[in-house]
């Protein structure tokens, strides 16, 4: 029962940081500025209708995914790459992986949720179906990312927050966009997305 409400608490964190879209033209390659009005991210999808959309940090890590042996609660285990190439669950996967792995070690999920950019928060490891997102509209962000002198998205394998199981996680490479469940402690680069 504690568990369920951290984790519920923790989903609500996540929600109250989640800023409406700022006044302007966006669309996807705008660089969006954090409240100390420095670039902070950069749009990769964006619905004008609601005025919704994803953003890309502006900066990458190498981390891990997390604990081999201990599959998260509350997260759904996707069993093959198809399956969790519709996950776009990565807000509810990352509150659940941090709320069962805690802040003791650094891995992927744990760094997109204490990411901060220009003072917004409210980042998260991306699931599959938004990390395949990210990467069809990869060429116009990576213009964007290099107008902010900020690092490009690169061909390498990043993680997702789609798990497979107690031992494996989900990872694409940018190199082609291929899905592969993975040793949850191989290092692979991560990316933090939100929701504005």
């Amino acid at each position: 029962m504690l568990k369920k409400i951290v984790f519920l608490s923790v989903i609500l964190l996540f929600s109250t940081f989640l800023l409406n879209a700022q006044t302007g033209q966006i669309e996807v390659g705008s660089i969006i500025n954090g409240k100390d009005g420095k670039p902070a991210g950069v749009v990769f999808q964006y619905d004008a209708q609601t005025g919704t959309g994803y953003m890309v940090s502006l900066v990458d890590a190498q981390l891990p995914w997390g604990t081999m042996g201990v599959n998260i609660e509350y997260a759904a285990d996707y069993i093959n790459s198809a399956v969790a190439g519709k996950d776009f669950n990565g807000l509810i996967n990352t509150a659940a992986i941090v709320t069962q792995l805690g802040t003791k070690a650094d891995y992927a999920a744990r760094w997109c949720f204490e990411f901060n950019a220009g003072g917004l928060t409210g980042w998260y490891l991306p699931s599959c179906g938004e990390l395949n997102l990210l990467l069809s509209k990869r060429q116009v962000v990576n213009q964007a990312l290099q107008k902010a002198n900020a690092s490009p998205i690169t061909n390498s394998w990043h993680w997702s927050s789609s798990e497979g199981n107690e031992d494996m996680s989900w990872n694409i490479t940018f190199a082609g966009g291929d899905n592969y469940a993975t040793d949850k402690s191989a290092v692979r680069r991560v990316r933090a997305i939100r929701k504005f």
